[in-house]
């Protein structure tokens, strides 16, 4: 009886992971889009002593698109060997449906499929329309940091007890998907690694600057201005740096496929 249910258990798992598996995917694309789902606001956080002294706000930058920015950057690493195509689709939309919640699986659990399920059917336009063999997409993804209220994406973090800040960094916390322009399912993900992570460890590393010396490093504790909005526009356009960006671009192209 035991078997019975473990051979049931394994099929469901199997035929699951089957169902998204990546079959049609050329490891050797030509065209290739770019899109950036970051979003357009800036994430602050502030770590405390305690979870009482915790802050978390964020602040919308008009005065530059980060995703373009973001877009160029990884276009330009793939210039090398790829040909990057430029797209004209609804940022803010896709945004959404990335947010969305996703219905729980069994399968889903165990893997971690589906990531991206409610942004196939927009993908696979996108990429008929252009004729892609791929899209290599940017999405935020949550720091490796020990803290109640972690920061996720285009952010600025800080620490320090009684509202006072000691240590600030701005960083892009974001994982790089290699989709299927033929079924709009990943075919593979690398979060975008920096040189130093919070602790020294690259494994934990993303791309960070240092901001302590800047005026802007206790935005996180007090009223955001617009000379502060300017800084963020200077500062996250230059993070990621190229030479980072054209490493893990390169590292994401060539990297082993997922297999469901």
């Amino acid at each position: 009886m035991h078997k019975k249910i473990a051979f049931i258990i394994v099929a469901i798992v199997v035929s699951g992971c089957q169902a998204y598996k990546s079959t049609t995917f050329d490891e050797n694309p030509k065209r290739v889009g770019v899109i950036s789902l970051m979003g357009s606001e800036v994430g602050l956080y502030h770590r405390g002593m305690t979870v009482f002294g915790n802050q978390v706000n964020s602040a919308e930058i008009e005065g530059v698109d980060l995703n373009d920015i973001f877009q160029e950057k990884i276009g330009e690493a793939l210039q090398y060997d790829y040909e990057p195509v430029d797209l004209d689709f609804n940022q803010e939309e896709m945004f959404a449906l990335l947010k969305k919640d996703k219905p729980a699986s069994f399968s889903s659990f165990m893997f971690g499929e589906n990531k991206f399920m409610y942004l196939e059917e927009e993908i696979k336009t996108i990429s008929s329309e252009n004729d892609l063999d791929a899209i290599v997409l940017m999405v935020p993804v949550k720091a490796a940091v020990q803290s109640a209220d972690v920061p996720e994406g285009v952010s600025i973090y800080s620490a320090g007890p009684s509202g006072k800040v000691s240590k600030s960094w701005a960083g892009v916390f974001s994982a790089l998907v290699l989709i299927d322009g033929g079924n709009g399912r990943e075919v593979r993900r690398t979060t975008l690694r920096g040189e130093v992570g919070f602790t020294g460890n690259y494994f934990l590393a993303s791309p960070l600057m240092d901001i302590r010396e800047y005026e802007l490093a206790d935005v996180t504790v007090r009223e955001v201005t617009e000379e502060d909005k300017r800084r963020m526009e200077e500062i996250f356009s230059a993070i990621p740096e190229q030479s980072m960006v054209n490493r893990n671009v390169k590292d994401l192209m060539k990297g082993p496929s997922l297999e469901w």
